[in-house]
């Protein structure tokens, strides 16, 4: 089983003593196994070829963006890029190429074609929404996908005290957050529906941000009635 680290912290959070030592966490992971907590995996599940290459290629964005603003500053202050800099992010292009080739080998080709007939969604985002979900009978639902993602809202209540619906959780994979929220920001402007519905949220007064997460959240359950029903949007 795979327990969530979230889980098992908060756990140890909620004890009186608040220890932290490793036959502390025995006994939390313990109690949690006997209520069934956690996700059934086998070793295959873990050494998922689609998954492995697609965090190396997370991280190999990841590793790239952060290149890419760092030659911004030297440029402003210097005025020039030395050459070794630019080799360096030319290295890191052609790895991030061939890491992207090789995932879309492991991606199943009819699946990527299901979320790339959704506006927004085109070949590389469709392998890398996929590398993340890995196989949609995982989740009983839209929303369920959405919190996956870190995408559902915060939500406050207590006895009479009013409802408060406070930012997203982002409890769950930043990756797949951030696949969900570029493929909104581009459905936006593309969809009609979407269009109508971002715009509505906007002049609600939520800005940008905001406003695409919104975007983001229907999206996501378009991507699952796609993936679930293995038919075309």
């Amino acid at each position: 089983r795979i327990l969530n680290p979230i889980l098992t912290k908060q756990f140890l959070k909620s004890s009186i003593r608040k220890r932290k030592t490793d036959r502390e966490d025995a006994v939390v992971i313990g109690k949690l196994l006997a209520q069934n907590e956690g996700t059934l995996t086998t070793v295959n599940d873990i050494r998922n070829p689609a998954r492995v290459h697609g965090r190396a290629l997370n991280k190999l964005t990841s590793l790239r963006t952060s290149c890419m603003m760092y030659l911004r500053t030297v440029e402003k202050r210097l005025g020039n890029v030395p050459v070794a800099c630019t080799d360096v992010l030319i290295a890191l292009e052609k790895a991030h190429d061939a890491m992207f080739e090789e995932l879309a080998k492991e991606t199943p080709t009819e699946e990527r074609k299901l979320l790339e007939s959704i506006p927004g969604i085109g070949p590389k985002l469709s392998t890398s929404i996929l590398s993340e979900i890995g196989d949609i009978t995982r989740f009983h639902s839209g929303d369920s996908l959405i919190a996956y993602a870190g995408l559902d809202p915060k939500i406050r209540q207590s006895g009479a005290t009013l409802l408060s619906v406070g930012r997203m959780t982002k409890r769950g994979s930043p990756h797949l957050r951030r696949a969900f929220f570029l493929a909104a920001n581009i459905a936006r402007m593309h969809d009609s529906e979407l269009k109508a519905f971002y715009q509505k949220k906007r002049a609600e007064g939520k800005r940008h941000t905001a406003a695409t997460c919104a975007v983001a959240r229907k999206l996501t359950v378009r991507i699952f009635s796609v993936l679930k029903r293995k038919s075309e949007y």
